[in-house]
Order: structure tokens, then C-alpha cells, then sequence
């Protein structure tokens, strides 16, 4: 902590940056299969100073770990739809940890699978933050069927095709062109493009604008519309075009109605 020029205390932050998940990556002799070193006749792993004492008994456990990108709570980086875009693992820390704002719309959606978000739907403009970077959820109320995958993803069984709500064209281009300092998007969706799209407008506009996107949000507890941070930590994945995402919000106990 440092002293301002008030007298005050004022915080500083010190970020400690991972190493990107990518073919370059060290790993541990142990997972990577490699046999374990013999030391003066003694067996040990690699990584001890030493063999442990007799009286340990060591346990290692390690899994091989294998998902898709873009399943679960995850982002979209910018490369997922704009090729001169950012992968996942270049994602600058200054663009995950900003202001958060809630876009709470779920009464208006009323479990309406058929719903698509437009400027008219929104009682107020959005916020701009004085020009300062920040992300925002648009809160559907679809977080309460996620665990069932029929109804949260609306199939239908006899083509195949999805059915939920998200965000309009006309709401992507309002975001890019009228509010230049948000830097993601996020929605309690699937998609930030309703479950019926095939060309996926919003994530077209939004990416090549170089915002990230964030899908399957967690909104199904009370998070102020306003006064929280952010704190969007994405698996570092080198060329990722996303990644299984730790999202967090900060929130003041009194929590402030406007910026």
C-alpha cells in the first residue's frame, strides 16, 4: 500500500501473469510419462531435492485433461470469428478485470425462448462509465434451466435445430459504435446470438470490433446492475479461439445505483 498526495492509503495492483496453455508448455516428468529418475540407487521424482522420507507416503495424482473451447461457462476471443483477431491467450489483463454492468432484462424475456433483445426493450441507455473500459452481461433468466439441456437449449428433436433467446444485430452495432469502451459482452445463454441463428450476426459485429464474448453465464443469484468489477480470467490458451472461463464479480456491500 502507498500513500497518496491526501494522506490517504491507496491500493496498488500486482498482477502475476500465467505462461499460455500451448505446445511450448513444461510439464512435470510425471505427466508426460516420462519413468521416474534413479537417484544413488534410490527412487524419486523428478521435481524432489531429494527421495522423500521413508515414512511419507507419496501420492501423485494427475489427469489428462481434454474439452472443447467454447462449452460450459467459456469466452469467445476475437479470432473466434474475425481471423485478424485476438487468440484467447492474448487477451490483455487490463481488458478482464474492468467495471461490470448488469443488463437485467429477464422480465421482459419471461421464459420466452422466442425472445430477441432490441434497443426499444432497454428502459434506459447504456451507461457509458466516463469513457473508462467495461464489460457487460445481459441477464436473460435463462441460467434456471441450464441443467435441463432440452429446455435451455430449446432443441428440437425432430431437426435438430435450437431455440433461445439472445442478443439482436442492431444491439451489436449499438455496442460497437456507440459505446467504444466496452471490451466484452456476456450473456446467460448458449449464444450471444439467439439459438435460431446460422450466419451469427452478433458475434460477427462484436469480434471485429475486437470485443470478447462471454456465453453460459451464471446469473441465477442477485448481482447489482451497477458498482461491481468484473473479473473475466479465460484458460490461457495460446491459439485459442476461447476457453473455459472463471468469471467473478467484486461487488461493494453498499452497492451504488449509477456510475
Amino acid at each position: 500500500m502507498d500513500m497518496d498526495g491526501n494522506g490517504d492509503f491507496a491500493a496498488r495492483t500486482f498482477a502475476l501473469r500465467g505462461h499460455r496453455h500451448g505446445q511450448d508448455r513444461c510439464l512435470h516428468a510425471a505427466d508426460i510419462g516420462e519413468a521416474p529418475v534413479q537417484d544413488h540407487g534410490e527412487t524419486a521424482l523428478l521435481g524432489w531435492c531429494s527421495s522423500p522420507p521413508e515414512s511419507w507416503v507419496l501420492r501423485y495424482a494427475a489427469n489428462e485433461f481434454e474439452a472443447g473451447e467454447h462449452g460450459g461457462t467459456h469466452m469467445d476471443a476475437p479470432y473466434h470469428f474475425y481471423k485478424p483477431g485476438k487468440f484467447v491467450g492474448e487477451l490483455p489483463l487490463e481488458s478482464l478485470i474492468v467495471p461490470l454492468i448488469i443488463v437485467d432484462i429477464s422480465s421482459r424475456v419471461n421464459g420466452d425462448p422466442n425472445f430477441v433483445l432490441y434497443k426499444q426493450h432497454l428502459d434506459y441507455m447504456l451507461n457509458n462509465n466516463d469513457g473508462k473500459p467495461c464489460m457487460i452481461i445481459f441477464k436473460f433468466g435463462w441460467s434456471q434451466f441450464y441443467t435441463d439441456r432440452k429446455k435451455y437449449l430449446g432443441v428440437n428433436e425432430r431437426d435438430g435445430t435450437l431455440n433461445f433467446p439472445g442478443l439482436s444485430q442492431e444491439i451489436a452495432e449499438w455496442i460497437t459504435t456507440s459505446y467504444k469502451n466496452v471490451v466484452g459482452v456476456g450473456v446467460d445463454v448458449a449464444s450471444l446470438d439467439p439459438g435460431s441463428s446460422t450466419v451469427f450476426p452478433v458475434h460477427q459485429q462484436l469480434m471485429a470490433a475486437g470485443l470478447f464474448g462471454m456465453e453460459n453465464v451464471k446469473l441465477d443469484t442477485h448481482v447489482p446492475e451497477y458498482g461491481c468489477t468484473g473479473i473475466a480470467l479465460p484458460m490461457k490458451i495460446a491459439k485459442g479461439t476461447g476457453g473455459p472461463l472463471r468469471l467473478v464479480a467484486i461487488c461493494p456491500k453498499q452497492t451504488p445505483t449509477k456510475f
